[in-house]
């Protein structure tokens, strides 16, 4: 079982977790899109829904 371990720990080594600053700008930019379009549709459903009583 530790030899698994071992291969699987050899192979991940080279990994980083390393985002630049172009990475995490694109990320926000998600975020803030997609909240928007989260709200947008709220207020449309909303619209073209069934009349509230």
């Amino acid at each position: 079982m530790s030899s698994s371990m071992d291969r699987i720990q050899q192979r991940e080594s080279g990994l980083s977790r390393q985002l630049t600053s172009r990475q995490l700008s694109m990320i926000a930019l998600g975020g803030a899109i997609g909240t928007g379009l989260f709200l947008g549709s709220k207020f449309a459903i909303s619209f073209a829904g069934p009349p509230a009583y």
